[in-house]
C-alpha cells in the first residue's frame, strides 16, 4: 500500500468539506484536480451528483480531463435500469479519460457496493482509497452511510447486502432509545436466513403472510437461525420487545441467476408486556 502524499489528503479533505454542503441525508463531495492544482468541486444536489457537478464544472470551463484526479467521498454510482436516461457516474469517469480516483467510502446500497470499483477497476483506473481517520470522518458526517445498516422503529423497511452475514442495529422508536440487533444471510433462490444475535434468537411465523395474523409473536419455536422465503415472516426475539420482519425480496448472486446478495424486508416493533 502506498502512503498518501499530503497534498492528495489535501483534496480529500477538501472533497469531504463539499459533502457537508449536500442538501439531505444522501452527501457526497468530489474535488477534481489537475497537476496538483484544484480545477473544479462539486456535491450532491437534486439534480446532480458530486462528480458530475465537478466534471461539469471543469467541462465548463474549458479543462480536458486525461490528467485530471478524482477524489470523491462516496463509490461511483454504476447503471441500475437499462431505462436510466442519464449517464451513471462510473461511466462519465470512463468517458472522459479520468485515469486516477481516490474513493472515501464504498456505496452501502445493496445495488451498488463495489460495483463502480468493479466496473472503473476492469478498465484500468487507478483506484486509492480515503485513509481509515478520513473513512471514519465521512460515516460520522454523512448518514447515508448508515442507511443500510440503522433503522429506527416501530415500523419501517430495509434493503441489506447479505453476501456476508449482515448485523442491523434497529432503535425501537424516535423516543424510544432502546435498540435490537439482527442478522441476515442469503440462503438459495427467493429465500433468506435470519439469525439470532447477540441479544435476540429467532423463530419462522409459520403460515403466517401478514403482521396482523400474528397474536402473540412468543408462540413460535425460537432458535439460532430461520430460513423464510420471500412473502414469509420472521420474529426476531429481544428481551423488551419482538420484531415482525416480512421479507419482500432476496437476491443470491449470480450462482442463483441473481444480480446481488441482498434481502428486502419490512418490519414492526412489539414491545414486550414484561418490558413496559
Amino acid at each position: 500500500m502506498k502512503a498518501i502524499r499530503q497534498q492528495d489528503r489535501e483534496f480529500m479533505e477538501l472533497a469531504i468539506q463539499e459533502m457537508e454542503k449536500s442538501p439531505g441525508t444522501t452527501k457526497v463531495g468530489a474535488v477534481l484536480a489537475i497537476n496538483d492544482q484544484v480545477i473544479a468541486t462539486g456535491f450532491k444536489s437534486k439534480t446532480s451528483h458530486a462528480e458530475r457537478a465537478a466534471i461539469e464544472q471543469a467541462k465548463n470551463a474549458g479543462f480536458k480531463l486525461k490528467q485530471a484526479v478524482l477524489y470523491t467521498t462516496l463509490e461511483p454510482c454504476v447503471e441500475l435500469k437499462s431505462t436510466q436516461t442519464r449517464t451513471c457516474c462510473s461511466d462519465l469517469i470512463l468517458a472522459e479519460g479520468i485515469r486516477k480516483v481516490f474513493i472515501g467510502h464504498s456505496d452501502p446500497n445493496p445495488r451498488v457496493l463495489r460495483k463502480g470499483w468493479r466496473q472503473l477497476c476492469d478498465e484500468d483506473i487507478e483506484l486509492r482509497d480515503f485513509p481509515e481517520d478520513l473513512r471514519r470522518m465521512i460515516e460520522e458526517r454523512n448518514p447515508f452511510a448508515r442507511f443500510f445498516s440503522l433503522s429506527v422503529g416501530p415500523q419501517g423497511g430495509m434493503t441489506v447486502d447479505v453476501r456476508e452475514p449482515e448485523t442491523i442495529t434497529i432503535q425501537f422508536s424516535e423516543i424510544d432509545l432502546r435498540t435490537m440487533e439482527i442478522r441476515w444471510s442469503w440462503s438459495g433462490k427467493n429465500q433468506a436466513f435470519a439469525y439470532k444475535s447477540s441479544n435476540t434468537d429467532v423463530a419462522l411465523a409459520r403460515e403466517a403472510t401478514d403482521f396482523s395474523q400474528i397474536d402473540d409473536p412468543g408462540i413460535f419455536r425460537f432458535s439460532n437461525q430461520a430460513r423464510a422465503s420471500i412473502g414469509e415472516i420472521v420474529v426476531f426475539r429481544h428481551p423488551e420487545a419482538y420484531l415482525l420482519a416480512k421479507v419482500l425480496e432476496s437476491q443470491a448472486g449470480e450462482a442463483y441467476g441473481d444480480k446481488h446478495y441482498l434481502v428486502r424486508f419490512k418490519y414492526q416493533i412489539r414491545i414486550r408486556e414484561s418490558a413496559i
